[in-house]
């Protein structure tokens, strides 16, 4: 899913029309390689059944910021049965997506502490995750790298034209992130910068 549309590329580029097919498509190209830099989707998203490790811990961290909710939460059990744990009682979250697991019906004087289990998929979460209105610098990326490709989609860096050479400002084809858009994209999935 593009962060901005085609009719925003064709403000931003100062162009008077751009094919929409043409930028519908490197706009979501874009989009896919953003959300490739950041490991998620920066827009919000529902996941359902994802299945996590078991840190054998008191906390895990759900992938992806930030957290907006979580629906359910089960444990896998060493019978191969699925616990459905409650929120606020067996476990508590926040935006930051740690997941503490909590001490059960007031025993914080046993000497086990709460943990959540250990082994691979032993978590099985259902949550949302991911901003509900996409931030300006994150549309702004979207827009730059989409109006290089654009200009020149194959990656020219000069051609000849009978007597005359142009030399264009793009060394490889595809998508690139300069440091600026590489900061900008860092900061959108770090909890503790947002």
């Amino acid at each position: 899913m593009a962060y901005a549309t085609p009719a925003d590329l064709c403000s931003f580029m100062s162009v008077p029309s751009v094919d929409t097919a043409t930028a519908q498509l490197i706009l979501d190209i874009v989009a896919g390689s953003m959300d490739d830099w950041c490991d998620q989707s920066l827009a919000q998203q529902d996941l359902t059944g994802m299945l996590l490790d078991g840190t054998g811990t008191a906390e895990f961290v759900l992938p992806g910021f930030p957290v907006n909710s979580v629906t359910s939460i089960e444990t896998l059990g060493a019978d191969g049965t699925w616990t459905l744990l409650t929120s606020g009682v067996d476990y508590t979250w926040s935006a930051s997506g740690v997941v503490r697991r909590r001490w059960l019906h007031g025993s914080p004087g046993s000497l086990v502490l709460p943990a959540w289990p250990v082994g691979q998929s032993s978590i099985r979460v259902t949550y949302n995750r991911g901003a509900g209105t996409v931030k300006p610098s994150i549309k702004g990326v979207n827009l730059a790298v989409a109006a290089r490709l654009m200009s020149n989609p194959t990656g020219l860096i000069s051609e000849q034209i009978g007597g005359m050479q142009l030399r264009y400002g793009a060394k490889t084809a595809g998508v690139e992130f300069t440091p600026l858009e590489q900061g900008i994209l860092d900061r959108a999935t770090d909890p503790v910068i947002a």
